[in-house]
């Protein structure tokens, strides 16, 4: 193929455009020898493609990634080579080609020199960070089931003073894109880059979360989360088994050896995340590849929370005399100490949620109680102050599609699918600029604490959502056991944790009864020890969901029923509810 078939300098202008890399470096493969690098004094010129790589004697290649570890290009090399045949080499390449053209991005199916192998590449503009498109093609492989070795770029980001992988530029040696819906007809793409929120979406879509395929190491090859800890504790359980010390471990492979570290790493409340990459470092340093099988790492996880079941309950109360505990008091009180909701007029009454408080806000069913939490840790993150939400009923879909609505103002599915480029536009910049409140999923109190200290000790979050209280499990045997549990332990948690909680609870019918409405502490369903240890006890009742024709059905009440370590100015606030938005605001 030649520049009088379909190579005009336009077109090549194109190619130079987005197949780019390093700005200092390429690389020079004359026939016959090994690519060499070069330095780049100016930008490749159409007329050094037309001369040096269509003519054949020298294949330019690009180094991948510039000097800040991202990449223009990204794609999948799907090969057929006689030391290592792939017969499904099409198949595959039309599976992966049809996976990204349904999902709205721009794939690009380029046949390689040989005839027998194909690069399908996505291209970006920007620049993304190298570790998004490899754990994207990396978590596509894993869904589809297909084997993907060859994903370029060939690793999350550059170290020392390597330059990292290389790749030709298309067209060389008859290298050529083809049109794969039309028989793999040869074709001249009009490129178009893919935007990286749309990776982002696609994996939530599929229930993964990116994150880089390698640990990022420190000097020392220690993992940063845990580097603190050693060094607070030198000759502790966690320095030692890092160590890889086997005193106390009747079984004295390094099998026990990684698991028992993976217990003191939970003793640290490091995050699930963190002990997984901290035992991959961990397996290269006493030579144990068996730590390299994800499967392993996380049966070591898993066997650790098994191990841990009965949780550690460390003791803070102050200890002293009255005027100790009250100039301990005084100096504790600072500006900030509240988290408030955003809403003038619930601030006017209560002032937020001061951190080590527990708060329990209790509406029926689809009333908006999940609404109220999820805008008070936004309007947290918003200020500076970390967030978590820890959610027992929605999954992460349906938590985002709340969000959507929030964002959006629509509410119709279709219509998200049909302007998706507008509205990954519209979130992306609801989100620029802080960073929102963190999500996960539990089932159990146990999952709570150890989320909660997780998250404390790798983010230092200042408020907590739980969504709800009555969807938890504890190990009692009774329900009533199991709520006062649950209870106890969540006021111990925000307490020790200093930490802002609101924990979002069922009512019970009771207040749909009375002849108007009105909240007491007793309508907690299955309250339990709930209404004791609460520090704060608000109802939620939308009037949205009344019968009565004349209610406002835009407008909300918050009932403050309770209030331990402050006044409640005005026991009633009547704001506006926008449900296709999941919004409250003041009327």
């Amino acid at each position: 193929m030649g520049t009088d078939s379909g190579l005009t300098d336009e077109y090549i202008e194109s190619i130079l455009t987005h197949f780019k890399g390093n700005t200092e470096t390429f690389a020079v493969q004359p026939r016959g020898h090994s690519f060499a690098p070069r330095a780049l004094h100016e930008p490749l010129s159409i007329e050094d493609f037309k001369t040096q790589h269509l003519g054949g004697d020298n294949c330019i290649g690009i180094y991948v990634l510039n000097g800040d570890s991202n990449v223009h290009m990204a794609c999948v090399d799907f090969d057929s080579h006689p030391d290592n045949p792939d017969p499904a080499w099409v198949e595959k390449t039309e599976q992966l080609f049809t996976f990204l053209d349904q999902q709205g991005l721009e794939p690009f199916v380029e046949v390689s020199a040989s005839g027998i192998g194909s690069h399908v590449w996505l291209l970006f503009e920007p620049p993304v960070e190298a570790w998004i498109p490899r754990a994207f093609f990396t978590a596509v492989s894993n869904h589809l089931d297909i084997p993907m070795p060859e994903i370029y770029p060939r690793q999350d980001r550059l170290t020392g003073k390597g330059l990292g992988n290389l790749v030709r530029l298309p067209y060389y040696n008859n290298s050529h894109f083809v049109d794969v819906l039309e028989n793999w007809e040869p074709m001249y793409p009009d490129f178009k880059v893919t935007d990286v929120a749309e990776l982002k979406v696609i994996t939530s879509r599929l229930g993964i979360r990116l994150k880089p395929l390698t640990v990022k190491r420190d000097k020392d090859d220690v993992h940063p989360a845990i580097k603190k800890q050693m060094s607070n504790r030198p000759t502790g359980l966690l320095s030692r088994r890092w160590e890889g010390d086997l005193e106390g471990l009747k079984d004295r492979s390094k099998s026990a050896c990684a698991l028992s570290l993976t217990v003191a790493m939970l003793d640290e409340y490091m995050h699930p995340d963190d002990i997984d990459q901290a035992l991959v470092l961990w397996g290269d340093k006493h030579g144990y590849d068996k730590a390299n099988r994800e499967d392993f790492r996380q049966g070591c996880i898993t066997r650790a929370y098994e191990l841990k079941q009965t949780p550690k309950h460390v003791s803070s109360k102050p200890t002293g005399d009255f005027r100790e505990c009250a100039l301990a008091s005084l100096l504790s009180i600072k500006e900030g100490n509240y988290i408030p909701f955003g809403v003038p007029s619930i601030d006017a009454s209560i002032d937020g949620i001061s951190k080590g408080e527990m708060a329990l806000i209790m509406a029926r069913p689809g009333h908006g109680k999940s609404a109220i939490g999820a805008q008070w840790i936004e309007h947290a993150a918003r200020c500076g102050r970390p967030a978590l939400m820890l959610n027992a009923e929605m999954s992460p879909t349906e938590v985002g599609k709340r969000s959507l609505m929030k964002i959006t103002g629509v509410t119709d599915e279709q219509d998200w699918i049909d302007n998706r480029e507008e509205y990954v536009a519209m979130v992306e910049a609801y989100y620029d600029g802080w960073t929102p409140p963190h999500f996960r999923n539990v089932s159990s109190i146990d999952d709570v604490e150890r989320e909660v200290r997780a998250f404390k000790n790798g983010y230092n979050i200042d408020a907590v959502v739980i969504d709800y209280v009555q969807l938890l499990r504890s190990n009692k045997a009774t329900r009533y056991e199991q709520v006062s549990d649950i209870s106890l332990r969540l006021k111990s948690i925000a307490r020790e944790e200093d930490i802002a909680m609101i924990a979002l609870c069922q009512a019970s019918r009771e207040i749909e009864k009375r002849g108007k409405i009105e909240f007491m502490a007793s309508d907690l369903k299955e309250s339990g020890q709930l209404e004791q240890d609460a520090d704060l006890v608000a109802g939620l009742y939308w009037w949205g969901r009344s019968s009565d024709p004349r209610a406002e059905t835009d407008k909300t009440d918050f009932h403050f029923v309770k209030r331990r370590n402050g006044p409640i100015r005005k026991h009633v606030v009547r704001v506006k509810f926008e449900a296709e938005k999941q919004l409250f605001s003041e009327e």
